[in-house]
Order: C-alpha cells, then structure tokens, then sequence
C-alpha cells in the first residue's frame, strides 16, 4: 500500500468532485473502467493550503498533477493481528440512507451525533474491530460547483479501537468505511496506542 501527503492550494481542494477527478490522474494507466483503489482525506491548513492525504493500493505518480515539492509518497505493509490496539481518525458521512421501495432513489437523511457511536460499533462488528472509545471532534462539509451542486455533510470521529478480525479489519482498511468515499470520508488513520 501507499500513502501520500499532498500539500496544495487550498482552492484545488475547495470543490471534491474536482479534486476526485484530479486525484484520479494520479492512477491514470488507461483503463477507465478499473476499480478506484484509493481513499482520501482532504484537511484545510492556515494560508489558504490543505493537506490532502491519499491512501492507495496502487502507486500513484502525481507527475504532472501536483507540484513535486508538495508532495510525498511512502510505501507501508500494514499487518494486523487480533488484539493489537489503535487510536483512530476517520472522516465520515453524516447521513444514512433510508429506503424508498423498489426502484426508487434512497432518501438520504442527516444522522445525529449520538448515533455514530452505535453506528461505528455496528460497522466494527462486520469490519473486524471493536471500538473502545469513540468522540466526534468536527463538522466538515465538502461541496462541489458543478450542476446539481452537491454539498455533504461529515463528521471527524477519533478514538482508540481493538482489532477482532484481522482479515476483515485489512479488507476494511483498504476499501474504507461507509459511504462517500469518492468524496474524501472513509479513510481509517491510525496510530500506535
């Protein structure tokens, strides 16, 4: 896996469906229909920068999509084991979709605070860990310009988590957790506790 720090302008960062589509030349191998193999997570910095972070299966080249002093790309071979204990970051959706019938466009509706806990826990259960402590530290929202206007609702959970699967937690890992990916929620980061 890789996982690169990208620091820019702040205003490449401002509409997410733009700065998808140039985080994506990062993987441009010709194959249009492959599968988007990264996450990311774009954080605002003082003097109009931002950080953007970018987890990816694949190696990216940002050769001609950022300027080279603004960015950095690491290698990493995450291995994890049952038991083993993380602080955690996520960025994720605030909403949850409800269904309308067969058919029918699900209806997305805000999820309030006191129900990510229980959400995240749910998650972990099928995602291979157990969340030993979890608090909401922001709102974020991301937006696009273009026609609809979309505009999402986040929320930046930290926390310490233990590993239960180590096999679905990995799975999870890479794919991400929950919904928006393609517009920067999902990505775990973790720290050694």
């Amino acid at each position: 896996m890789y996982i690169s720090k990208i620091t820019t302008d702040y205003r490449k960062r401002g509409d997410v469906y733009e700065l998808h589509q140039l985080l994506w030349k990062g993987f441009a191998d010709g194959d249009n229909a492959r599968e988007r193999d990264f996450l990311f997570r774009a954080e605002r910095l003082p003097r109009k920068q931002a950080v953007i972070l970018v987890q990816s299966v694949s190696r990216p080249c940002w050769d001609g999509v950022f300027p080279p002093s603004g960015v950095a790309v690491k290698s990493y071979a995450p291995v994890f084991k049952n038991g083993q204990v993380f602080h955690f970051l996520i960025q994720v959706s605030a909403s949850v979709a409800k269904s309308n019938g067969p058919g029918r466009q699900p209806t997305k509706k805000p999820l309030p605070w006191e129900a990510y806990t229980p959400w995240f826990r749910k998650r972990g259960k099928t995602d291979g860990f157990e969340v030993m402590a979890a608090e909401k530290v922001n709102d974020v929202f991301v937006s696009s310009r273009k026609k609809p206007k979309l505009r999402f609702a986040g929320r930046i959970l930290t926390g310490m988590l233990r590993i239960s699967e180590s096999d679905a937690f990995l799975h999870a890992y890479q794919q991400g957790i929950g919904r928006g990916r393609a517009f920067g929620f999902g990505m775990l980061s973790l720290m050694g506790s």
